[in-house]
């Protein structure tokens, strides 16, 4: 008595994970919430500030640094700043190798760079990927 079934554990674990990364004041939970908002839509400085916050301030699942690493890629991107940009998409491929976006995102940086060979590899393996 007193045990809790794999499935009990598994919910547990997975409850004390979210606690464990939540953040720990209402102001910080709100300072999450509005650098979300600015990380996944809005002008490149902007993003790229939102971004850079939730990855160095806050503790997130690997899914959603990727997405954060991603989405300043993206801002990267629209500033022309494609090295940055490619730098960005490797470490969100890097925290979730199935991230079909981000090789995507990294494929158009190349093909911007006119580096076709590595455009196309991205291409290759979104199309595995699918």
């Amino acid at each position: 008595m007193g045990m809790l079934s794999r499935t009990g554990r598994a919910l547990a674990a997975a409850a004390l994970a979210a606690i464990a990364l939540a953040p720990a004041t209402p102001a910080a939970a709100q300072s999450y919430k509005q650098s979300w908002a600015l990380c996944v839509g809005t002008a490149p400085q902007p993003a790229i500030a939102a971004c850079t916050r939730l990855l160095t301030r806050f503790r997130m699942s690997r899914a959603n640094r990727a997405i954060a690493y991603n989405n300043r890629g993206n801002a990267y991107g629209d500033l022309k700043q494609h090295r940055k940009a490619i730098a960005d998409y490797d470490r969100a491929i890097k925290l979730n190798p199935r991230y079909a976006n981000a090789y995507n995102n990294r494929g158009n940086a190349h093909d911007a760079m006119g580096d076709y060979a590595n455009s196309l590899k991205d291409c290759e393996h979104l199309i595995r990927l699918k």
